[in-house]
């Protein structure tokens, strides 16, 4: 048939309320009796669920960092101070080991971030499913601020980066073809003569 139910044990609307007190949220005993408590929830709510947004946004900026182009590490580098035109080519990494390094290095901080970014989404579904309209309006707001802010940002860094690597391959592209066009002109010019 059916389990035994505990009466000490609470059971969770599925539907969505209004009250104002919640019972065990998130952790057991965290109790929220009054209106200025839940208040404080949802503004916490609202600020953390803003905050992953930000998270999101730095989840992006490691991850283009291990894809960047190793030749234009001293274009995007804040740690460059001297950023003329002249000094620029002689920041390039030289070493291959230097290169796997600065990957492996942004790759990590890309997994504690990634890592970081599961455990707050946790604590925003969990803070969603207690099925509070309160709450769910706090993180669905929050949500939309932090997008609208933070993805602003998010599209400045990507083309940033996108920006500098479609830069190094048009130079390349246009050494080579400069290359190319050098060299079929002077097979050109060796054939007449011949």
């Amino acid at each position: 048939m059916g389990m035994p139910m505990n009466h000490s044990m609470a059971m969770m609307p599925m539907y969505f309320v209004t009250k104002t007190k919640l019972q065990n949220f998130i952790f057991e005993n965290l109790n929220i009796t009054d209106i200025k408590g839940l208040v404080a929830v949802c503004f916490v709510v609202f600020t953390v669920t803003f905050l992953f947004e930000a998270l999101k946004l730095l989840q992006i900026y490691f991850q283009l960092r291990v894809r960047q182009d190793p030749l234009s590490y001293a274009k995007t580098d804040t740690t460059v101070t001297d950023r003329s035109i002249l000094l620029t080519p002689l920041l390039i990494p030289v070493d291959i080991q230097q290169i796997r390094k600065q990957r492996l290095k942004y790759h990590f901080y890309g997994c504690l971030s990634h890592m970081i970014n599961l455990a707050v989404a946790y604590f925003i579904m969990l803070a969603f499913m207690t099925y509070n309209v309160w709450l769910g309006i706090s993180v669905v707001s929050g949500a939309t601020l932090g997008y609208y802010v933070f993805a602003a940002i998010g599209n400045q860094i990507t083309q940033k980066f996108t920006a500098v690597t479609s830069k190094n391959q048009a130079s390349t592209v246009d050494s080579e073809s400069n290359n190319t066009s050098t060299q079929a002109d002077s097979t050109t010019a060796d054939s007449c003569h011949m």
